[in-house]
């Protein structure tokens, strides 16, 4: 004979699971993308729309504008490291 498993637990986690699939998966289509990373990517046109959409469409975003395509280049231009620099030593 067949025994299911009546461990009260599994119900809990297949209702958790199934929850966070419900929630999580058509979040994925209405969550804009992250203007950092747009910017990142060269994406300046959808870069500002999106935040645009995240701050509200009656705020000014010229000022975060400028902070996030300057926060960007300074990032870029430190993470440009070959490897063979970090086996050298500096002191």
């Amino acid at each position: 004979m067949l025994r299911l498993e009546t461990n009260p637990g599994s119900y809990f986690d297949r209702f958790q699971v199934f929850f966070s699939c419900t929630i999580l998966i058509p979040g994925l289509f209405i969550i804009p993308e992250s203007p950092r990373w747009l910017t990142k990517m060269g994406m300046t046109e959808e870069f500002e729309t999106s935040l645009q959409v995240l701050r509200g469409f009656d705020t000014d975003i010229s000022a975060k504008v400028n902070d996030i395509k300057r926060s960007v280049a300074s990032t870029s231009r430190r993470a440009t490291i070959q490897f063979a620099e970090l086996k050298q030593r500096r002191y």
